[in-house]
């Protein structure tokens, strides 16, 4: 089912049908570190919601998460050690596929706000 999924993330006809990848990984793509959509440091004074750390990313899912990566607070859902992540550019838009089947999700933010703007 995972490569099911990474095939209609790539749905532009780039992925080969014939590629078979681990669950929660894939080798042969366009793969961004999962620091690109890091969460912001919350505000100690107040605290602060999923969606003001997450303020730059929308999910597919209708809401944010917050997911751990080692000690990293990243913007989706990624896996245990995901450290990269299939992502696309969509005109002025950057899209990720993050997490292990059946915990999957897509999110996106502005290229202009991703920490790695220029992949």
């Amino acid at each position: 089912m995972y490569n099911y999924h990474v095939r209609n993330f790539f749905d532009d006809g780039t992925f080969p049908p014939y590629q078979i990848h681990t669950n929660g990984t894939v080798g042969i793509s366009n793969m961004i570190s999962v620091t690109d959509i890091i969460a912001y440091e919350p505000d100690a004074t107040k605290g602060s919601s999923v969606n003001e750390i997450c303020r730059d990313v929308t999910s597919e899912r209708g809401f944010p998460t917050l997911s751990f990566v080692g000690d990293t607070g990243v913007c989706c859902d990624a896996a245990k050690n995901q450290w990269l992540l299939p992502f696309k550019n969509k005109g002025d838009t950057r899209y990720y596929l993050c997490g292990k089947w059946p915990l999957l999700e897509i999110v996106s933010q502005p290229i202009a706000l991703s920490k790695h703007a220029s992949n």
